[in-house]
């Protein structure tokens, strides 16, 4: 499955992150999808400015089934 990236995230080495960060989006969004409010995403990833948080929220919203396939897909390679 193909899923098209805005311009403010990339793809480095099979692993989507930020532009010019190296927090990956499958960690950003482990946190979120364990409870983490933009605030705490915040306080645990202080490089990402609080703006570039809320919109990769609102990416994994508008790309949730997409998103979600990525990140088991993340999860399934970290298992093996």
């Amino acid at each position: 499955m193909h899923l098209p990236l805005p311009e403010f995230l990339h793809e480095v080495d099979g692993e989507i992150r930020p532009v010019g960060h190296r927090v990956g989006l499958s960690q950003l969004l482990w946190f979120y999808r364990e409870g983490y409010t933009a605030e705490m995403l915040f306080e645990q990833f202080p490089t990402l400015s609080m703006a570039l948080i809320h919109k990769v929220l609102a990416f994994y919203w508008e790309h949730r089934t997409a998103v979600d396939a990525y990140l088991d897909g993340v999860q399934a390679r970290v298992a093996a």
